[in-house]
């Protein structure tokens, strides 16, 4: 067998000639045994159905994609000239996948990308394997190894660290008696983990490389992982030749004449009912009340917020205040399209251009490559949420590519955050940011708005109610926010959600509104008397029948708001509307939709819909 792990530069594996050979001599013995075996009677003579196949092509697929590379050298940080060797984490599951059919080589580079043939002097280093996938796509993964300076000392626990006893088999009598000796085991366990783990290589070398910063904490852009992360970047768009077409995006357009931002005001001022703000802080209250869920609201008109409240206890049993976080789930994915109109606005894309425009690895003219749209409306044939690391992992681009030819982009639906994740490699590349440093830079801080929370494209972000509705009214300024223009109304229009029969002629897409960048048409309707009591309608019905029926009910009634009005779902039941008919924006931040959500959301609708004068 050939050696599991390779050193630095160098390749491993059969060359490519003795493989061939090799390859056909099994095939041909391998079909000599399977013609002189006898057929046996339990098993069906039929290839297995093109379905069946798609589906184990894909397993196996993903399977690979899964796969990692690990240090073989005990830990990432090494020393100075060390031979360092790297090999996949589980080598038979890629042995058996054909991940190691063909030579893999291992390329080091330093903190200024000068390649070399190993960790030679003390500092970050870089390590770069590259060989084949087993759909015979480049395969690229990035690792990240510290080499130690003269008289570095290792982690080591404090003495006076004890471990405290844990539920488990140890009683804790037992646990108690032999504190002591837990104590030093435990010490060399965490000292063993610490100074094995890939983090610890990135903590070195990304604070090795930091000026204190006196009087201020740290930001988000300072982090270990954000500088490795522009590490690996910087390093890629170096490999590729990118580095030179890479430029940051324009300041945003300055305003002379500012647009609508939120402020408050009267509800006559924003044009709704004079007890708007009681009637829904009531509602608010007396639903925090009987769910024992927490929540922050507010609701807008022309910019006019008409109610900007907290509810509820968190989880510390305290109040929660106007400043609550609460994960907005696949709202998230609003945010990254809002990102992507400032690429789109500045000419750098077009939404039906193929991802291979960006990514070189990726075939120009596949069937298989999907477009920028294919990935924004969920038709790139990708699956999952937060799949290989997301935009965070540094190599997310090519762990896709390693799955191509399973993709049918354009025909079918499937609803996913993982085009969203590749949305975001591609603004990297296009601009030599890192995904989070171009938020922070090119969308938070032009609106004025915190380092909000957010490691992934298409779900997780963290926002407070107030920043989740500034996107809300930006969305309905068309682009633009006080003195801030974003992206202009045309691009704005490119945003908004399109018929998936306008889009997809020929496929068939049941029950799915029309959709656009992280953009839905929201079908918000009054409940009618058959929807409120369907569980009733017929105690003979099943229940898949009763619930049927209240859906069915439910579309008769009335539009709450204009047909123009658009928003995003999400996980956590956060909500987020805007009508761009009459100027009405409302976000709530929550961490889960629990009990009786169902009852006390749509009172809460159509108490914001019936606050409009004139139902305008």
């Amino acid at each position: 067998m050939a050696d599991k792990a390779i050193g630095a530069g160098q390749a491993w594996g059969m060359d490519s000639k003795r493989f061939a050979c090799t390859q056909r001599w099994v095939f041909a013995l391998l079909a000599v045994c399977l013609l002189a075996a006898p057929a046996r009677a339990d098993e069906s003579s039929e290839a297995p159905a093109d379905g069946d196949t798609t589906k184990i092509l894909r397993a196996e697929r993903v399977r690979f994609q899964k796969l990692t590379m690990k240090s073989a050298a005990g830990g990432y940080v090494v020393s100075p000239g060390q031979e360092v060797r790297i090999t996949w984490d589980d080598y038979e599951a890629a042995m058996e996948l054909g991940a190691t059919s063909v030579p893999l080589r291992a390329r080091w580079f330093d903190a200024k990308f000068h390649e070399t043939t190993g960790p030679l002097a003390p500092g970050r280093w870089g390590v770069r394997v590259e060989g084949l996938s087993p759909n015979g796509m480049p395969m690229r993964r990035s690792l990240t190894f510290y080499a130690r300076p003269p008289f570095f000392l290792w982690y080591s626990a404090p003495n006076d660290f004890s471990f405290p006893p844990q539920p488990g088999p140890i009683s804790k009598e037992v646990w108690s008696e032999n504190q002591t000796e837990i104590d030093a085991l435990g010490r060399d366990m965490m000292a063993d983990a610490i100074n094995r783990s890939p983090s610890t290589a990135i903590m070195l070398s990304a604070w090795g490389e930091t000026n204190p910063t006196p009087g201020r904490e740290p930001t988000s852009l300072e982090s270990a992982v954000e500088q490795d992360h522009a590490y690996h970047l910087a390093l890629k768009l170096h490999l590729t030749g990118r580095d030179a077409d890479a430029h940051a995006l324009p300041a945003p357009r300055h305003l002379e004449k500012p647009a609508t931002v939120l402020h408050k005001g009267t509800a006559a001022e924003a044009g709704m009912k004079p007890d708007t703000r009681h009637r829904m802080d009531d509602l608010c209250r007396r639903w925090a009340e009987a769910t024992g869920e927490p929540f922050t609201v507010l609701v807008a008109r022309h910019g006019v917020v008409v109610l900007h409240g907290a509810y509820g206890k968190g989880e510390d049993g305290k109040p929660v205040g106007l400043d609550y976080r609460g994960d907005i789930a696949s709202i998230t994915k609003s945010i990254t399209g809002i990102l992507f109109a400032r690429f789109l606005d500045d000419g750098r894309v077009d939404l039906d251009d193929s991802v291979a425009g960006v990514f070189d690895d990726f075939p120009p003219g596949d069937p298989h490559v999907p477009t920028f749209r294919d990935c924004f409306m969920h038709m790139s044939g990708l699956e999952g949420h937060g799949s290989h690391g997301g935009v965070g992992n540094p190599d997310f681009e090519n762990i896709v590519l390693g799955g191509l030819d399973t993709l049918a982009p354009g025909t079918s639906y499937a609803y996913t955050g993982t085009g969203y994740d590749l949305m975001g490699k591609a603004m990297e590349i296009w601009s030599g940011k890192t995904a989070r440093r171009l938020l922070v830079e090119d969308l938070f801080r032009p609106l004025g708005l915190s380092d909000i929370p957010m490691n992934q494209m298409g779900m997780g972000a963290r926002p407070t109610v107030w920043e989740l509705a500034v996107f809300g009214q930006l969305l309905a300024n068309g682009g633009s926010y006080g003195n801030v223009e974003l992206f202009g109304r045309e691009t704005f229009e490119k945003m908004l959600p399109r018929s998936y029969a306008e889009m997809y002629p020929g496929v068939d897409v049941k029950g799915e509104q029309p959709y656009g960048l992280g953009l839905g048409l929201r079908d918000d309707r009054r409940r009618v008397p058959e929807a409120v009591g369907a569980a009733d309608v017929d105690t003979t019905m099943t229940a898949e029948q009763r619930l049927k029926a209240a859906v069915d009910a439910a579309k008769k009634g009335e539009l709450l708001f204009s047909e123009r009005t658009i928003g995003h779902g999400a996980l956590s039941q956060s909500i987020y509307r805007i009508d761009l008919e009459t100027g009405l924006v409302f976000t709530m931040i929550r961490r889960q939709g629990g009990k009786d959500f169902g009852k006390w959301c749509p009172q809460f609708f159509e108490a914001v819909a019936d606050s409009v004068v004139g139902g305008e």
